[in-house]
């Protein structure tokens, strides 16, 4: 865990306890490590999940956390985040995992997505 990437983590509005679920380590892991370090410079505590850049932050630390594959299939290509439960706005990171754009597509079909979503659940490392 680089410390640096930790603080832009921190800063870019993720809590603590979402951070440490990222990298499957306690709270107080990445209290230790990366000391107090204010959420975003207007002191707010959470930034709008509006946000592109905040998105952005969210999405590339959920690919690295899943080694830059998909979780179904292992495809490098077309990679998305995908949120397991359907909430675009659960951005728990243990409710986001990374698929590749067909098996995403595959996740949203109608008949399938509750037999994908089931198995995804188990795919979070």
């Amino acid at each position: 865990m680089d410390k640096e990437k930790l603080i832009e983590l921190r800063q870019s509005g993720l809590t603590y306890k979402a951070i440490a679920n990222l990298f499957g380590v306690s709270r107080q892991c990445i209290h230790q490590k990366i000391g107090k370090v204010a959420s975003d410079t207007s002191g707010s505590r959470v930034l709008s999940p509006l946000s592109q850049n905040w998105r952005k932050r969210l999405s590339l630390a959920i690919i690295e956390r899943d080694n830059h594959r998909c979780k179904l299939c292992g495809s490098l290509e077309s990679l998305i985040v995908h949120h397991i439960d359907g909430n675009c706005f659960n951005n728990d990171p243990l409710n986001m995992l990374t698929l590749c754009k067909q098996c995403h597509g595959q996740s949203h079909v109608k008949h399938n997505r509750d037999n994908v979503n089931k198995n995804l659940n188990g795919l979070i490392s």
